[in-house]
């Protein structure tokens, strides 16, 4: 009984902390996207510590106990603090600090165990039969241990069985009536606890009360929204918002090679109805969304759209410059080759062809590239293809020059490269002008 009743005291305690979230000041959440294939999260609490029972709640095996002057006592003494909804998954490369010093985290039985005493203590406070309650925690602790790598049926059939069965056992509860309250709070923390588990970590519990600044980070698989050849290009983020008492602050920083020109703001509604309280900036490869105090609600979902476009120079420049340089090059030979008193006879003699050779061999190093991140790869992709078909018809060129052939062929060859360059020059154009919309300047 006293086990039970330190449980249900974990419970009150905790959900009220997680639910008033005035303890956490300032959320900082960064997106670091390097050069390489490797996207870093990184988020920063500002907060002061709560006051919270001591970690573990009781001892997992018989200790001697301790001397009342022992001076290890108090030291001994540690809490677990809550630190922020994670998606239930493998976290890769984690890493977590207070005030510079790294601290354990909790298990996953650990925090399952914390998880339940919360939702065992909503139950509590239903108005119904000792059989329904025993259900409703059942049904709670599935949704808290769901593992979506270990489960034959899907996410949504499972939520949706999950579901079910919680509005058969709360089906009579009234609108109107007091538990409709925590039945509401009840189901909302199933949802969350479905697909997310609560962060905790083990810090000393003389920390309570003391503001401390707590620092993690961890791998992130961030999803490649390919865009299409003309070069539209959008990154979109789910940024989810752990603590709403807090301010929350957004950076996402991009690879060297592309820059930010906008961000879509979300749309976020505040109690008082102020739906224009989300201020957005660009500066450079740095996108920053930044969402005051008590502007959301608990674990709350923000959806972020970075307008993104490739650096000005290097492969954007040069696959400009190639497409329409090469279509007036080729223009200018079709229109040279019927002035035969200037320019001789219309076959070119087989040396210059190794010439001519050069410029596929110069074009395809610029595709050829290292690791690099995927949003700069899917950044680059219509440069490198406009590229890649400059150097198909600069090839041709060179075997028409250098295999002898009839007359009408060699002319068909020759109108047939010219309107292919034109091609790849005007759609080189538009992909420039695409992106110089996008940055907010008018070709």
């Amino acid at each position: 009984m006293a086990d039970e009743l330190d449980m249900y005291e974990w419970g009150e305690r905790y959900l009220a902390v997680i639910l008033d979230g005035s303890w956490v000041h300032r959320e900082v959440e960064s997106l670091w996207l390097d050069d390489v294939a490797d996207t870093t999260r990184r988020i920063s609490l500002d907060a002061t510590v709560p006051q919270l029972p001591a970690w573990p709640p009781r001892p997992p095996s018989p200790l001697p106990p301790l001397e009342a002057d022992d001076e290890t006592v108090e030291g001994a003494r540690q809490i677990a603090l809550p630190l922020r909804w994670m998606p239930k998954g493998m976290l890769r490369r984690f890493t977590v600090s207070v005030d510079g010093d790294s601290v354990s985290l909790l298990t996953s039985v650990e925090n399952a165990q914390i998880a339940c005493s919360m939702l065992n203590y909503v139950i509590d406070w239903f108005d119904v039969s000792e059989q329904h309650g025993d259900s409703l925690r059942e049904l709670a602790k599935q949704a808290v241990t769901w593992d979506p790598f270990a489960q034959s049926k899907s996410r949504e059939d499972t939520m949706k069985l999950l579901l079910q069965r919680f509005d058969a056992l709360t089906n009579g509860v009234a609108p109107g009536d007091s538990t409709a309250y925590w039945v509401a709070l009840l189901r909302h923390l199933m949802m969350v606890f479905f697909d997310n588990f609560m962060m905790f970590v083990v810090v000393p519990a003389e920390t309570c009360g003391s503001r401390r600044v707590v620092k993690f980070a961890h791998e992130y698989a961030n999803d490649v929204y390919r865009p299409s050849l003309l070069g539209d290009y959008s990154i979109k983020y789910p940024a989810h918002v752990a603590w709403p008492a807090g301010s929350y602050h957004l950076e996402i920083n991009l690879p060297s090679g592309a820059e930010a020109q906008s961000v879509k703001r979300p749309i976020v509604q505040s109690s008082d109805g102020d739906d224009g309280a989300v201020r957005a900036s660009t500066s450079s490869n740095i996108a920053h969304i930044m969402v005051p105090q008590a502007h959301v609600g608990l674990h709350t979902e923000l959806q972020v759209e970075v307008v993104v476009t490739p650096h000005k120079q290097g492969l954007r420049s040069f696959a400009l410059w190639v497409a329409c340089g090469f279509a007036a090059m080729v223009t200018g030979v079709n229109l040279l080759r019927y002035a035969d008193a200037w320019v001789g006879p219309v076959v070119i003699p087989s040396p210059s062809v190794s010439l001519l050779l050069v410029w596929p061999a110069v074009m395809l190093s610029w595709l050829a590239r290292d690791k690099e991140n995927n949003i700069l790869a899917e950044l680059r992709r219509p440069h490198r293809f406009v590229l890649l078909c400059a150097s198909a018809l600069i090839f041709v060129v060179a075997a028409i020059a250098a295999i002898p052939t009839a007359a009408t062929l060699w002319n068909v060859t020759w109108y047939v490269v010219n309107f292919l360059s034109l091609v790849l020059c005007a759609f080189a154009i538009v992909i420039h002008r695409n992106i110089r919309k996008r940055e907010g300047v008018k070709s």
